[in-house]
């Protein structure tokens, strides 16, 4: 029977075949915990074996064709390879025995070997890749525990710092510790996922999107030298910069996250002269954001003056920027925070949508339900339609109405 525990993966690399099959079958019979997952006949083709498998052990054979063991040793300790080898030869010689040692072989016997040393060797082969197996869990475990903790403060000072919790000093004391180099001047980028319109966050989700749509803002505005970046159990992340993102930089971010994290998200940049002028910065950040949400008067205004005059087949964002006295960069900005599209594009959705409400009337024409909708040209409605649903107005109003 074999040894209690975890069986350790054992290579045999000896070229001749008699030798080598004698030990696998020694190995298979000799109850300890070690499985043969392979056997080689040469030199280069053990140290790929080696590659490919990690074995924990190696029983390997000095003469070999091709690169002999010496040689496979020296290879297998410039790769860092940990596997304990067991060296064996033909030959009494202190050279070889010598030179083994060197490049850090385990044990050295001469052939034939002797099965009782041989197991005697592997038991205690064995016994140690337990102890390190141990050791190296237990490293782990400290490891991950120190990280768990390190994570914990450092969270805990960016709270504390974003709240505007923090005196100077103790500023200056934990940002030396968490190595952070404030840039002059500093430009603080806020990223404020709305987690309402995203139909795939639930409320344990919000964690890990939000830590998802600051990495890859971290990335794309690695250009800006990111200084430090940081998440607010508020549902916000803040990152700062050496230099102002563009904001076209800003709204390509924002398209990334919602494309591959089905996230809409808002970003705004602002300039805080210090450290202690983040939390301010960010209150006028999400300020700014909260007024260009759907829900603002100013966004409910645009909505209502679009589903009002999208008749008008040459309304414009100049009309609308007159009608609410809103200059068009600034409404541009605010349709596409607040509705992640251009003007055109939510104008066209207005139109197709109540094109395909008309479409359920048999009586409603298509030439009709152009001019309508805001088209003055069947052509083109024909044309945006499709575009918009894949389909012809006359088809798409037979599958979906069978008339």
């Amino acid at each position: 029977m074999r040894e209690a525990g975890k069986m350790h993966r054992i290579m045999v690399a000896d070229d001749e075949p008699r030798t080598r099959n004698g030990l696998c079958r020694f190995l298979e019979e000799s109850g300890l915990p070690v499985e043969v997952c392979a056997q080689a006949g040469d030199g280069e083709e053990a140290l790929r074996l080696l590659l490919e498998q990690r074995p924990d052990l190696v029983l390997l054979d000095i003469c070999m064709p091709h690169m002999d063991g010496l040689e496979f040793l020296s290879e297998a300790k410039r790769m860092g390879v940990r596997a304990k080898f067991i060296v064996l030869t033909g030959f009494d010689e202190f050279s070889f025995a010598k030179q083994s040692v060197a490049l850090h072989a385990y044990a050295y016997l001469l052939k034939p070997v002797d099965e009782d040393e041989l197991a005697a060797c592997l038991r205690q082969a064995v016994a140690e890749l337990e102890t390190e197996r141990s050791q190296d869990e237990q490293r782990s475990l400290v490891a991950t525990q120190v990280e768990s903790n390190r994570n914990l403060l450092r969270n805990a000072f960016f709270m504390a710092w974003m709240d505007g919790q923090l005196t100077p000093a103790a500023w200056r004391e934990n940002a030396a510790f968490w190595g952070i180099e404030w840039p002059e001047p500093a430009r603080l980028t806020l990223l404020k996922p709305d987690f309402d319109r995203s139909g795939v966050v639930h409320n344990q989700d919000k964690a890990p999107m939000l830590f998802g749509a600051c990495n890859i803002a971290e990335e794309m505005l690695e250009d800006c030298r990111v200084c430090c970046s940081a998440r607010h159990d508020k549902g916000f992340a803040m990152l700062v910069t050496a230099s102002e993102p563009r904001r076209e930089r800003l709204e390509e971010i924002s398209d990334v996250i919602e494309r591959h994290l089905q996230l809409p998200c808002r970003l705004e940049c602002g300039q805080p002269a210090a450290p202690a002028d983040v939390p301010g910065a960010i209150a006028s950040l999400l300020a700014q954001i909260e007024e260009s949400s759907q829900f603002s008067p100013l966004v409910q205004q645009i909505r209502r003056y679009l589903e009002t005059h999208y008749q008008d087949p040459e309304l414009s964002l100049t009309d609308l920027s007159r009608a609410l006295a809103v200059s068009r960069p600034h409404l541009t900005r605010l349709i596409r925070s607040a509705f992640s599209t251009t003007y055109i594009s939510y104008l066209t959705d207005i139109r197709m949508r109540r094109a395909i409400d008309l479409m359920a009337s048999p009586e409603n024409k298509l030439s009709w339900i152009a001019v309508e909708v805001g088209y003055s040209d069947l052509h083109y409605f024909s044309y945006a339609f499709k575009k918009y649903t894949g389909l012809s107005p006359s088809v798409y109003r037979e599958k979906t109405y069978g008339t």
